[in-house]
């Protein structure tokens, strides 16, 4: 019973630990992120900090990993059985711009991996994306292509548009949405069948 409890302290420590961070981060950003604030902000010793976390990278790979949790919510919020590859897919990157637009700190740990330091050789994304054109094509939905190189230049290609989206403080959210709407026709109307005509 005493070590149950000791570990739920355990518990409760590292989240506040990892909730001060986040504050520090909304208020000031990661690259102000520090051991020695942190421990300030809540009232602790260095020491207590360390005891739960290696450095600075192990509590933000931890927000990370955390981040990334939500993430999966959102896209599976945003997969709707009756829409198709296409709309699931805008929709996916939709939610993710809106991330880019107002939560720029956030964005930049949860999609671009930019504070982890855990490295992955293909994003889990790309791969997700490249099993929803399979079906599509399945489904005739959308033409015989490489799944595999599309999902690729897919992914890249958003990822690179929101980070400007994130970049440009002087975008507004309606300047956003008409550029997004933009951006996945170029990217993703070429996909589809055209009617009548057979592969």
């Amino acid at each position: 019973m005493g070590r149950e409890i000791q570990q739920k302290k355990c518990e409760t420590t590292k989240q506040a630990i990892i909730d001060t961070t986040l504050e520090i981060v909304k208020e000031k950003g990661f690259n102000e992120v520090s051991i020695r604030k942190i421990a300030t902000k809540m009232g602790y010793s260095t020491g207590v900090i360390y005891y739960h976390f290696k450095d600075k990278l192990d509590i933000i790979d931890t927000i990370h990993k955390q981040a990334n949790i939500e993430i999966e919510k959102i896209v599976k919020t945003s997969y709707k059985e009756e829409l198709g590859c296409l709309d699931n897919i805008k929709n996916i990157f939709h939610n993710i711009m809106l991330l880019a637009v107002n939560e720029k700190d956030m964005f930049d740990l949860i999609v671009m991996d930019k504070y982890s330091v855990r490295k992955e050789s293909i994003s889990k994304w790309v791969l997700y994306i490249e099993e929803e054109l399979n079906k599509a094509i399945k489904k005739g939905e959308i033409k015989n292509i490489n799944t595999h190189e599309t999902s690729f230049c897919i992914w890249s290609s958003y990822l690179g548009f929101h980070y400007m989206l994130g970049k440009d403080k002087n975008i507004n959210l309606k300047e956003a949405e008409k550029l997004f709407n933009t951006m996945s026709i170029l990217l993703l109307e070429g996909l589809k069948k055209e009617k009548g005509l057979s592969e």
